[in-house]
């Protein structure tokens, strides 16, 4: 049967699922969660998966590091800053985007209390 080999914590429900569907030629499987979201990738062997996950995980140390200051005289590629803008713009944008639909919501809110019970907007004395 398959090895899980996680980045991060898995439902145990979910890890059932992926096994019923686990090609037969697939003999191992990693997931990777971010941004709430699971994926899950199946490979042909445990030692791959193993590998996968060992790369991904010695990436994300890398750049710690190198955001930290400590990369030393390490070269890096400009494809790979132009793949840290992207995912950095990406990002960004997910967080502008539910800054937008918390301040909607929280408008909407506030709205509300001023309808009242009969549902419609009290008007202000004009005398």
């Amino acid at each position: 049967l398959a090895q899980s080999i996680n980045i991060q914590g898995n439902n145990s429900d979910e890890i059932i699922a992926v096994l019923q569907d686990l090609p037969t030629f697939c003999d191992g499987y990693f997931a990777i969660t971010t941004d709430g979201n699971t994926r899950y990738y199946a490979v042909s062997t445990k030692e791959e998966a193993s590998t996968w996950v060992n790369s991904i995980r010695e990436g994300r140390q890398s750049s710690i590091s190198r955001k930290m200051g400590h990369d030393g005289d390490k070269p890096y590629p400009k494809s790979w800053e132009y793949i840290d803008q992207r995912g950095a713009s990406s990002y960004n944008r997910k967080l502008r985007i539910k800054e937008r639909i918390r301040d909607i919501e929280q408008k909407e809110m506030e709205m509300t209390g001023f309808v009242g019970k009969t549902g419609v907007m009290p008007r202000g004395y004009y005398g």
